[in-house]
């Protein structure tokens, strides 16, 4: 039965190689994964741009006490075309 002796310079060029596979598939994988991440957030939108404009404006002119009352509630509610408990 004969050994063969593989250089160490055959094996370390195999494993570099192998090496840059990896990364390469990883980094693709990654970018993948951020692009899909990034679209979902870019399409999601609970409310419409007017209505959030309104809300945030209610909400910094009223930081010291910013939950609405029953009232301010139903009005908030007419202003950005959502139900009362949404503004909750």
């Amino acid at each position: 039965m004969k050994f063969f002796l593989i250089p160490f310079q055959v094996v370390h060029k195999k494993f570099l190689s192998i090496q840059t596979q990896l990364k390469q598939s990883t980094c693709d994988a990654v970018m993948i994964l951020r692009s899909r991440f990034l679209d979902a957030r870019r399409k999601r939108r609970n409310f419409s741009k007017k209505a959030t404009e309104v809300l945030n404006e209610y909400f910094y002119s009223h930081l010291a006490n910013p939950y609405p009352s029953g009232e301010a509630k139903e009005e908030l509610a007419k202003k950005c075309n959502i139900t009362v408990a949404q503004v909750r």
